[in-house]
């Protein structure tokens, strides 16, 4: 600070058209230079050069004296007033000094001026690159323009159409999504997730074509649009609830308002468009693609399942079973991927409705709120074993055993690949497997094969378990959402490495042990230990003759069940 007042008092003496009027720290702690600009009499500029605690390192700004007072059209921050000058936050270091700054000021002033002077002068060049969120950071009110509803609006029958929308808020801001086009048949958006639809009460509107929508520039309240727009007015009893109008031309141009017309003044809101329909970017790998038709079981919904599920979603897996007997409780969500807007729901259930918000295009799911070797109806534990053998894919994540006998037994049987894991007592680490028809051996010779290795190994430091907790010398160690997080990711890698077969798989053995910090078997953190499972080849039995009378009772039973499957007399002979 002491170069910065040397230099700040000698540009005062140069005779430049610059002085200082005071010093003095503020409330904030920052250390602000009073200053005036004399520029062409009588035309001054009485400003504030402003250093925060923590300058050089953070930048200096410049702003003007007088709360409101407008220095540039187009180089200074609406609100604070602060001046975009050549030096800012984006290219700062700590040798910028705050006379470059009045320097820089003074240029951009008198630029300004000479372009009022001179009407031919070039424009000042800006260096602002402002990202989507920068451009609507002031845009209290947005309408969500995606790719369908464009084509929805074009291929419209009617110039005059009614539309439901759905309104959300958050920190003062308002964002609407268009779901549905009224018409014979209804047209939905089919861009935005089907499940949006069951968020909240639906909000009324109307689409209409016209001859160029930016012929409503101009318009600045709830007469002038009605005045505008004349006959077309949609509406023709007033309301005091806020409803959506969007027109739109032929060449592509929307322009949308929400108008309340029966209150103290009218209500008028003109809406920012959100435009989102040609985000063309790639964000997944192209050999995702065949995602969309895959279907994927995750059994057990807490905090790995749920996690796992939702991942997946994201990926572009197109078809979900999801089974668990459990419902979201407030202790469950120091790890699990729901919130408190699931809380005292299924977890099947809430999964399945984020899975739908998420996923990455169109998405079916089956919730089966159901308890997999539990005390279930036979009837509902047989449509979940069916669903689950018509699957492509099984994931286990329940890390209770007698649930994975039942499962390992199920996708041996109809030749589905199963994927399991479970993280280690205190998060130490996890455990992944899985059992793929064909390439590996089958999931419960995998399981003993690791439990073989395993008993080879030096047992874990003096632990008991306890869920996801570790008693070790009295002291309980519990994963943390981060552990159960790493497994996750690692298991919807290794599930994903399975779905989309490649031609050579990114794991080459069927088990992994991986640590998360120095413990037990791992002497690092992320220290993974693969386990090759290809040695645990189940023993097959020998096929079974049937005798004479076993193949003739066959016959008498399937001669019976086709009677009773196709007679009209219930079943009699």
């Amino acid at each position: 600070m002491a170069r910065e007042w040397r230099l700040i008092q000698d540009h005062a003496k140069s005779g430049a058209g610059f002085s200082v009027q005071r010093w003095e720290v503020d409330e904030a702690g920052q250390v602000c230079a009073h200053f005036r600009l004399d520029l062409v009499p009588p035309m001054t500029r009485d400003g504030v050069l402003v250093y925060p605690p923590l300058f050089p390192d953070v930048a200096a700004y410049i702003r003007p004296a007088r709360p409101g007072e407008v220095w540039s059209g187009t180089h200074q921050y609406g609100g604070s007033g602060i001046l975009c000058l050549e030096y800012g936050p984006d290219n700062w270091h700590a040798g910028i000094t705050g006379l470059d700054l009045i320097k820089s000021a003074t240029k951009l002033i008198w630029t300004e001026v000479m372009q009022v002077l001179t009407p031919h002068a070039p424009p000042i060049q800006s260096r602002h690159v402002l990202t989507a969120g920068q451009e609507v950071r002031f845009q209290r009110f947005r309408l969500v323009v995606t790719k369908d509803l464009r084509l929805a609006l074009s291929e419209a029958a009617k110039d005059s159409i009614e539309l439901t929308c759905k309104v959300s808020y958050l920190e003062a801001c308002s964002v609407v999504v268009i779901k549905t086009l009224a018409g014979e048949p209804k047209r939905d958006i089919r861009d935005v997730p089907a499940s949006l639809h069951e968020q909240g009460p639906d909000r009324e509107g109307w689409a209409l074509r016209v001859e160029d929508t930016a012929a409503f520039d101009s318009v600045k309240d709830v007469s002038s649009l009605k005045a505008q727009l004349g006959e077309r007015w949609p509406w023709g009893a007033s309301s005091v609830l806020m409803r959506l109008l969007v027109l739109h031309d032929r060449l592509g141009g929307i322009r949308a308002f929400g108008v309340a017309d029966d209150t103290t003044p009218p209500l008028f809101q003109r809406y920012h468009l959100l435009e989102f329909s040609e985000d063309k970017a790639t964000r997944l790998p192209p050999n995702f693609e065949a995602l969309k038709d895959v279907k994927v079981a995750v059994v057990g919904l807490g905090s790995l399942g749920s996690k796992i599920a939702i991942a997946l979603a994201r990926a572009g897996v197109g078809k979900f079973v999801l089974v668990d007997d459990d419902i979201l409780t407030p202790q469950n969500l120091v790890r699990n991927e729901l919130n408190w807007h699931d809380v005292g729901y299924e977890k099947a259930n809430a999964v399945a409705r984020e899975i739908k918000l998420v996923a990455a295009g169109s998405v079916s799911v089956e919730a089966m709120c159901s308890r997999v070797c539990g005390q279930e109806n036979p009837l509902v534990s047989a449509a979940v074993a069916e669903a689950l053998a018509s699957c492509n894919l099984v994931i286990d994540a329940t890390a209770v055993p007698a649930a994975f006998l039942v499962l390992a037994a199920l996708c041996h049987r109809a030749q589905v690949a199963m994927v399991w894991g479970e993280v280690f007592a205190g998060g130490c680490g996890g455990l992944m497997a899985r059992s793929r028809p064909g390439l590996d051996p089958d999931p419960l010779s995998v399981r003993n094969h690791i439990f073989g290795v395993l008993r080879d190994a030096p047992p874990a430091p003096g632990t008991e378990q306890r869920d996801y907790g570790a008693d070790i010398d009295g002291r309980v160690y519990i994963a943390s959402d981060a552990d159960v997080g790493a497994l996750a990711a690692h298991m919807t890698q290794f599930s994903l490495d399975a779905l989309c077969k490649e031609a050579e798989s990114a794991y080459p053995v069927a088990a992994y042990l991986i640590g998360f910090r120095k413990f037990w078997l791992f002497d690092q953190p992320f220290d993974v230990r693969p386990v090759d499972c290809s040695a645990a080849v189940k023993p097959e039995h020998p096929a079974v003759e049937l005798t004479a009378q076993e193949q003739a009772d066959l016959q008498d039973m399937k001669r019976q069940a086709e009677v009773r499957g196709s007679a009209s007399n219930n079943g009699t002979a």
